[in-house]
């Protein structure tokens, strides 16, 4: 199952890191989690890309529609 939303990380770190989860992309602000951005990590991830890959696929995606 895939997440994303806004400061996910502060908000979901205490009740993953006892999981021993991994996530690809924490968020560590305010954002607009649109479709783009996890589709781009979601495709990273079916190509075997590396958590930076995916990671910088996200961020990528996400800059091109939000510039800062």
């Amino acid at each position: 199952m895939y997440y994303f939303a806004c400061i996910s990380k502060s908000y979901f770190a205490p009740y993953l890191i006892p999981t021993k989860a991994n996530p690809f992309v924490w968020t560590t602000g305010l954002m607009y989690p649109e479709v783009y951005t996890l589709h781009d990590a979601i495709t990273g991830f079916i190509n075997n890309e590396n958590v930076e890959m995916i990671r910088t696929r996200a961020a990528m995606a996400y800059s091109k529609y939000h510039p800062s």
